[in-house]
């Protein structure tokens, strides 16, 4: 009995074998804005230290963290302790909409990529000429992931 259940864990993963096979990581960026999934687009990125930038093309989102200091797993960067810049621009390069509740948590950093999550509300339509008005946007389920 036992040896059947080997051979049918064998032949039941074989076929399953190249599912496994780990493949590089690629960039990517998702979000949820008001629970519309959006993503990828094309990713321009910075690193300088423990400073990043990830803009995206598609739908013109931006995330910048400023940070002096050693960037970790698990260390979240809000306003309160870096400065953090996310919105995008709606709906187009007219005004941008602000999120000044942000945060991004660091999840995963390896020689070639840095991981994580993000995060935005208290949003505010911002004119050409400095003019705020809040708006109901919240961002939720940011992920990203950028080569170093």
């Amino acid at each position: 009995m036992l040896i059947l259940a080997i051979l049918f864990t064998l032949i039941g993963c074989s076929s399953r074998d190249e599912d496994l096979v780990e493949t590089p990581k690629d960039e990517y960026i998702t979000w949820k804005l008001n629970g519309t999934q959006y993503q990828n687009g094309t990713i321009y990125k910075s690193i300088v230290a423990g400073d990043f930038e990830i803009s995206e093309g598609g739908q013109n989102l931006y995330l910048e963290v400023q940070y002096s200091g050693n960037v970790s797993v698990g260390q979240t960067f809000t306003n309160q302790n870096s400065i953090v810049r996310l919105g995008y621009e709606y709906p187009d390069p007219a005004n941008d909409i602000k999120f000044y509740n942000a945060s991004v948590t660091i999840t995963a950093i390896t020689s070639t990529y840095i991981e994580g999550t993000f995060i935005g509300s208290n949003a505010k339509e911002v004119t050409p000429s400095g003019v705020e008005t809040p708006i109901n946007k919240i961002i939720t389920e940011g992920k990203f992931l950028i080569k170093k």
